[in-house]
C-alpha cells in the first residue's frame, strides 16, 4: 500500500483545500440552523407558534428516545425523568461536529504541506461535497420537525434518510480504511462513521414519531414498569446498521445506538437485543478493517 502510495501520489493542494472549505461550510451551515432555535428568554428566528425541537420530541417519545438521566429506571415520572430532554442530543451532536471540523483541519494540513503525499485527492472533494450535504440536510430538518404534524414529520424523516445515504455514499466513495498510516482513518474514517451513524439514529427517531403523529396525534404515553417497550423498528434499524457496518465497512456506524440503549434508556429485552446486534456489527466491522489493513 505504502509503495502504491510513493509512486501514484501527487500533492493536488487545490483539490484538498476545497475539501476542507466544503466540509467547513456544511457544517457553518449545520450550525446556523442550530444557533437559530429559541433557547431561554429568545424565540429563534423562526415563528414563535412553532413548538421547540424538545416540545415536538417529548409529545412523541419513543421506547428508544433517550431519557434525560443516566442509566433510567423504566418506572421514573416525567417530573423525575422531563421528556425530551436528554443530554445525549448535545453531547453526541457535538462529537460529529468537532471529528468533521478536525476532518477539514486535517485536510487543510495535507493540503498546504507538500511534503505529504496526497493520493485518489479527487475523492476527497466528492466524499467532502456528500459530507456537507448531509449537514446541510441536517440543517432543514428543525424546519418540518418543528411543525409536529405528520406530513412535515414525514418529511423530517426523509431529510435525515437522505443525508444518511450521503454519508453512506462519502463512505464508499473515500474508502478511508485503505490508506495508508493513520491520519485519514482516524479523522475520515471514524468521523464519517460516527456521522452517518448519528444520523441513522435520528432518522429511525423520527420515522417512530412520524408514525406517532400520525396515530397519536395528541402525543405518546410513557408505560411505566418493566415489559411494555416492544421496540422493534429499533432491532430491525439496528440490524440494517450490523450490516452496512460490515458491508463497508463502517465500524462506528452502529455505535450511537449502543450508546444510547445502554446507558440512557431503560433496559427492556428488544432493546438489549438491539444492543447485541449493534455490538456484532461494531466487532465484525473491526475485523474487517484490520483485514482491509493487512493486519489481520
Amino acid at each position: 500500500m505504502d509503495e502504491e502510495v510513493t509512486t501514484a501520489g501527487t500533492p493536488h493542494t487545490v483539490e484538498v483545500l476545497s475539501s476542507a472549505l466544503i466540509l467547513f461550510a456544511g457544517v457553518c451551515v449545520f450550525l446556523a440552523a442550530v444557533f437559530t432555535q429559541p433557547r431561554g428568554n429568545w424565540d429563534g428566528l423562526f415563528p414563535a407558534a412553532w413548538p421547540s425541537v424538545t416540545e415536538v420530541a417529548a409529545l412523541y417519545e419513543q421506547a428508544w428516545s433517550p431519557r434525560s438521566r443516566l442509566f433510567p429506571s423504566a418506572d421514573a415520572r416525567p417530573e423525575d425523568d422531563p421528556r425530551g430532554r436528554s443530554p445525549v442530543y448535545w453531547i453526541a451532536t457535538s462529537v460529529v461536529v468537532a471529528w468533521t471540523l478536525a476532518t477539514a483541519v486535517w485536510y487543510f494540513v495535507l493540503g498546504v504541506d507538500t511534503v505529504l503525499l496526497v493520493y485518489r485527492s479527487d475523492r476527497f472533494v466528492h466524499a467532502s461535497f456528500y459530507i456537507a450535504g448531509a449537514f446541510a440536510l441536517c440543517g432543514l430538518w428543525f424546519v418540518p420537525f418543528r411543525q409536529g404534524r405528520p406530513c412535515y414529520m414525514w418529511l423530517a424523516f426523509l431529510l435525515l434518510a437522505v443525508a444518511h445515504v450521503l454519508c453512506l455514499a462519502a463512505e464508499v466513495t473515500f474508502q478511508p480504511w485503505t490508506y495508508p498510516g493513520t491520519g485519514l482513518w482516524l479523522f475520515s474514517g471514524l468521523g464519517y462513521s460516527l456521522t452517518s451513524g448519528w444520523i441513522l439514529y435520528g432518522a429511525s427517531l423520527t420515522y417512530g414519531m412520524a408514525i406517532a403523529s400520525d396515530s397519536a396525534p395528541d402525543g405518546t404515553q410513557r408505560l411505566f414498569g418493566p415489559g411494555h417497550s416492544y421496540s422493534f423498528v429499533a432491532v430491525f434499524v439496528c440490524l440494517y446498521a450490523m450490516i452496512a457496518s460490515i458491508a463497508l465497512p463502517s465500524p462506528a456506524l452502529p455505535f450511537w445506538f449502543v450508546v444510547v440503549l445502554l446507558l440512557y434508556v431503560p433496559r427492556e429485552p428488544f432493546l438489549m437485543v438491539a444492543v447485541v446486534i449493534s455490538l456484532i456489527g461494531i466487532v465484525a466491522s473491526v475485523f474487517r478493517v484490520l483485514a482491509l489493513r493487512g493486519i489481520i
